[in-house]
């Protein structure tokens, strides 16, 4: 019995020493993974592109594994200027782009594919002539920081932290000054990038210094002309499947078109392609010429501000005329919103008009605007703002300005500790019977 306890023994251990022996090159490379050896003090976030948040250097360490694989690349300016004539707008969509991941060695490309020029066909030799005829833009090259397999992973926080709205160069060409980004004073915008199944979305705050040459533009909407500080938002999106049904341009359809040269068509057809661009819906009964859609697109009316129909153009009713920004009867939606529906039908099937205006008061949420009228007054925007700025910074900062279709202002807020007034006239130019800056609340209304 004894004999047969010391073979069992040494046979356990013989295959104890045999599987560690077999499975220590993966034990090995599971505890040497470059990319967990690099990352380990990193926290990460994973979604459609999995990328690695390093707080404490303010660094995004991107991980790729998807190579010559195409996305939607679109970066935006969810924190803009305030300057509508320069264009710089809050919410602003900046390009979009088809792009895909390659690599070269140690180098990372991210490419777009010209799609100006296509072979739609399966010819892969028509494919390959249109694709080597026409050149194609590498939008930026990242280094491999670290590898495991297939999967790389790169530091794209100098990709997040550029220029790709062109913001400089906005401001250069309407005149406004001359401002070059600075890194020093960039970073990360860490709460608003997050990561889901489909898209990858990355925000950072830039600063643009220079304006010693700045323009009244951006006088009248920067704190300091210095140094210009603005949002830039980057998101990698997952196509779409391959279901939708494009429609053919007709020049009385009234769309937008997309436009390319198929240099795979037949010899009888146009080689320039046209379809308009229109939103992706599914008729909820596929067989009846008109149907309610699957999942349709709804536009809200922003924040319960009620919003009414005004003139585009001077019209004559009645034999009384009505100039350019004046309301249609609007006493109803005094007391309460109007729907979307209504909206939509007094503005297209009613009265014909692009034109609307916003209403202040109750019915808003205690809304209230001041109007600043500048061609009552030319200059007094910029010292009310750089008073405003100088009295009271912190309110500023939060203030909505918008500039107003006859180049004014109007300043959007609520009150929250009594009732917005009536129309009240708070100042005039010296001489000038109408008033430069007065607010709208109770009662009254400007147009947007």
């Amino acid at each position: 019995m004894r004999e047969w306890e010391d073979f069992f023994i040494v046979k356990t251990k013989c295959m104890k020493n045999l599987l560690l022996l077999l499975f220590f090159p993966f034990l090995l490379h599971a505890q040497s993974n470059p990319i967990n050896e690099k990352t380990k003090n990193m926290e990460l976030r994973k979604g459609y592109f999995n990328y690695y948040w390093d707080a404490t250097q303010g660094k995004i360490y991107l991980v790729i594994d998807k190579w010559n694989s195409q996305f939607l690349y679109v970066n935006s300016l969810p924190a803009g200027l305030g300057s509508n004539d320069i264009g710089l707008d809050r919410g602003q969509i900046g390009d979009s782009r088809i792009v895909y991941f390659s690599r070269v060695g140690k180098k990372v490309l991210l490419t777009q594919p010209n799609l100006d020029y296509r072979a739609v066909t399966n010819d892969p030799r028509e494919q390959k002539a249109v694709n080597e005829s026409f050149a194609q833009s590498v939008l930026f090259n990242f280094t491999v920081e670290a590898e495991d397999g297939n999967t790389v992973l790169v530091d794209a926080t100098s990709f997040f932290l550029r220029d790709a709205h062109n913001a400089a160069d906005k401001i250069r060409k309407m005149k406004q000054g001359t401002y070059t980004l600075s890194e020093g004073r960039s970073a990360i915008y860490i709460t608003n990038t997050k990561n889901f199944p489909n898209n990858s979305e990355f925000e950072a705050s830039l600063t643009f210094v220079g304006g010693s040459d700045a323009g009244r533009f951006v006088q009248a909407v920067a704190p300091s002309t210095e140094a210009i500080t603005l949002r830039m938002h980057h998101s990698f999106v997952a196509l779409p499947d391959n279901k939708y049904k494009p429609r053919v341009y007709d020049i009385r359809s009234g769309y937008f078109g997309i436009t390319y040269f198929d240099y795979g068509s037949d010899i009888s057809e146009p080689i320039q392609k046209m379809f308009i661009s229109r939103h992706r819906l599914n008729k909820m009964t596929p067989n009846a010429a008109i149907s309610e859609a699957v999942k349709p697109i709804i536009y809200y009316l922003d924040n319960g501000i009620s919003v009414i129909p005004v003139r585009d153009k001077p019209q004559t009713f009645n034999g009384r005329e009505y100039p350019v920004k004046s309301a249609y009867p609007w006493a109803k939606w005094q007391k309460e919103l109007i729907s979307k529906g209504e909206l939509l039908h007094l503005m297209t099937d009613k009265y014909d008009t692009n034109g609307f205006g916003i209403v202040g008061g109750a019915v808003s949420g205690n809304f209230e605007i001041i109007d600043i009228d500048v061609k009552n007054w030319d200059g007094i925007d910029t010292r009310l703002f750089q008073d405003i700025r100088s009295i009271f910074p912190h309110l500023f900062d939060r203030l909505r300005i918008h500039q107003s279709p006859s180049k004014g202002y109007h300043i959007l807020y609520r009150i929250l500790d009594h009732t917005a007034e009536g129309n009240r006239k708070l100042a005039f130019k010296e001489g000038a019977k109408e008033a430069a800056i007065e607010t709208r609340g109770e009662g009254g209304y400007v147009v947007a």
